[in-house]
């Protein structure tokens, strides 16, 4: 395993502290936190060793921005949140790509076969891992076609 993930609310601090000390494995979590002010107990009080902003959740792009700064003074890696679809990964992306202290970034894969059409250029991965585009913007666009055809 990676890490423990939040086996307790992240607001917890005392009690997250407590099971890490107890505890072997790496821990993560944060993922429901918002802002900085929200991860500055988790990092500050060294609560984790990882902490998972979620980028439509902590206060957006540049928010996670800051928060992987703060994060990083004090030795916290940061591993974004990302059970979302291709959009939310794209934007993740090129905010991981900034990051000094980054350390993986999670996502939904599978759900549907088409989940990487869903963009142009296409969401590739090779060996695990999705390069960071280089177009304006996210360096993607939605491919409207398919958006078209899979609308509700």
């Amino acid at each position: 395993l990676t890490w423990y993930e939040e086996p307790v609310a992240p607001e917890r601090v005392d009690e997250t502290v407590a099971i890490r000390r107890a505890i072997k494995q790496p821990m993560a979590g944060g993922e429901t936190l918002f802002r900085m002010q929200g991860f500055a107990p988790l990092c500050r009080n060294k609560a984790v060793e990882v902490i998972m902003p979620d980028v439509k959740h902590c206060g957006g792009l540049l928010e996670l921005t800051h928060i992987a700064a703060m994060a990083a003074l004090e030795g916290v890696a940061v591993a974004p949140h990302n059970p979302s679809g291709p959009i939310c990964t794209a934007a993740s992306v090129q905010v991981c790509a900034g990051m000094s202290n980054f350390r993986i970034l999670e996502m939904q894969w599978g759900e549907v076969p088409w989940r990487g059409d869903m963009l142009v250029p296409a969401e590739t991965f090779v060996n695990g891992e999705i390069a960071v585009p280089t177009a304006p913007g996210f360096g993607v666009a939605l491919n409207d076609d398919l958006v078209k055809r899979y609308a509700l």
